[in-house]
């Protein structure tokens, strides 16, 4: 549903429903994973566009790869993060990437313990 306001007052025009889902995917909906986006992705809905996360431990401890995939499955960024904080982070156990999340800087709740990771350097492949 679109809103348009003209002299205060509001008029509602109808979208069909293809209309309304192409707007929404990449926003709230999750879409469908693309093929080269790792199974282990997570989708994590944005305002503007969501994105599909992927992290990994590296050989180096505290370090992670992380990559951002557009919903499209476009490779955005593919970094090495560094976990901060005193917490303990488990990459075996369970976790949610959440918000601030981006290529810079990636938030994931486990346990209930918000974990920061901060970008270090570009993934050498």
């Amino acid at each position: 549903m679109r809103k348009n306001s003209k002299k205060g007052q509001r008029a509602y025009i109808f979208m069909n429903q293809e209309e309304i889902q192409k707007k929404q995917i990449g926003t709230y909906i999750e879409p469908t994973k693309p093929n080269n986006v790792p199974n282990e992705a997570q989708w994590l809905a944005g305002t503007g566009t969501g994105a599909w996360f992927y992290l990994e431990p590296t050989h180096e401890p505290d370090k992670y790869r992380i990559c951002r995939f557009s919903p499209k499955g476009i490779l955005e960024c593919d970094r090495i993060l560094q976990h901060e904080g005193a917490e303990l982070f488990v990459a075996s156990q369970d976790y949610q990437f959440t918000y601030l999340s981006h290529c810079q800087k990636c938030t994931v709740l486990q346990n209930g313990i918000r974990h920061l990771f901060v970008f270090q350097i570009k993934w050498e492949y």
